[in-house]
């Protein structure tokens, strides 16, 4: 049995016995008003990309209710980072699994939560709140009919063909609409204090003032680009922009000639991929002239930052995740089978593992052509 199994195999325990309960556990009228005099209860259990997505949601409701104190709970130590300083959020619950978080939710049973906004796409939490019995929640997971059939106040929304053709942050800002927030601003949100800014500044203070990032990294390694290497001198010597390479750890094991080949002495590259926190990654997106990277979390920051961005796709959709914006080029593999993750979050078999054909069909004068209509 391999890890992934097992793991789903005791999600599914979970889900079982939990809908047991559940049929024994009294249902609810279907709650429409909230209760702004206390906290507010998110459910984020993501990553980066959608934690990061969610700001806009939390930025909206502070704007419509200015009085409302929002909680946001979080199972990830970058959606950690991405919310620090947010001073739309008054707290921070950070739960590494989900035995932790069930004992934040069950010390705090007493505390009756204004609302709970279940954003996790998984069942386990609103099985949680049900049975702790908290009297609002909103559940975004995937068994919709399940949920719709134990909770009267269920407000059905998740992977649907509602927002198979839309922006991702334009559909979790639809999904607070019943609250009265009609917006278009979908801008994500970062902050960084004076002092973080003041002491990333000194660190790299060795960094030319203006400067491209490449993002080595992509959410999974099947949907890393594979020509780095050979794209960087080429991009350097038709902009003159020096290229700042960040990533994770494994990126800097994995591509070490990029070190050998780019970095020996060479003021037009600095390898950074895994020398820096998430936080400073951030800050050096936040500085730069110009992004290249992955469908990744990073990318979505530079997007935040209002930054010109390419952006490769590999298996996810551009529909999903590609604003509309002119400063933005979103390059999707030429392949048939694009994209093999969709909305129904299936995975197919893909043929060639190690490079992708998606990501290996986007060449290198693809990048240049884009990159010279936003930059050039």
């Amino acid at each position: 049995m391999n890890k992934r199994f097992l793991k789903d195999l005791v999600l599914d325990l979970v889900y079982f016995f939990g809908l047991v309960f559940l049929l024994f556990a009294p249902k609810k009228n279907n709650v429409r008003q909230v209760d702004e005099s206390k906290p507010w209860l998110f459910i984020s259990c993501f990553k980066i990309g959608d934690s990061l997505f969610l700001t806009s949601v939390y930025r909206e409701i502070k704007n419509k209710f200015p009085g409302v104190r929002l909680w946001v709970l979080v199972n990830n130590s970058g959606a950690r980072d991405i919310l620090k300083n947010n001073p739309h959020i008054e707290k921070v619950i950070f739960v590494k699994n989900y035995l932790s978080g069930f004992i934040f939710l069950f010390k705090n049973i007493t505390r009756d939560f204004g609302a709970i906004f279940d954003y996790s796409a998984i069942f386990y939490w609103s099985l949680i709140a049900k049975s702790l019995r908290h009297k609002f929640y909103l559940i975004r997971e995937n068994q919709q009919k399940i949920g719709h059939f134990f909770f009267k106040n269920f407000e059905k929304f998740g992977w649907s063909r509602r927002y198979e053709n839309q922006y991702i942050v334009n559909y979790y800002l639809s999904l607070v609409d019943f609250l009265g927030i009609k917006t278009s601003n979908n801008r994500m949100n970062i902050f960084f204090s004076a002092d973080e800014a003041m002491r990333f500044k000194d660190k790299f203070s060795f960094l030319p003032e203006k400067y491209a990032i490449f993002h080595l990294s992509a959410g999974e390694p099947k949907n890393i680009w594979p020509y780095w290497a050979e794209f960087a001198p080429v991009f350097n010597k038709e902009f003159d922009l020096p290229v700042v390479f960040t990533g994770s750890d494994e990126n800097n094991k994995n591509n070490s000639f990029l070190t050998k080949r780019l970095v020996g002495g060479d003021n037009n590259f600095f390898f950074l991929a895994g020398k820096t926190s998430l936080r400073e990654a951030l800050w050096l997106v936040s500085r730069a002239e110009f992004y290249i990277g992955g469908d990744t979390g990073i990318t979505h920051a530079a997007i935040s930052f209002d930054k010109k961005v390419v952006m490769i796709f590999g298996r996810a959709s551009d529909k999903l995740y590609c604003p509309d914006k002119k400063n933005i080029v979103c390059l999707k593999p030429k392949t048939l089978c694009y994209p093999c993750y969709a909305y129904d979050n299936v995975y197919y078999k893909c043929p060639n593992p190690s490079v992708p054909d998606c990501t290996k069909s986007i060449t290198q004068e693809d990048i240049l052509a884009v990159s010279r209509k936003i930059y050039g």
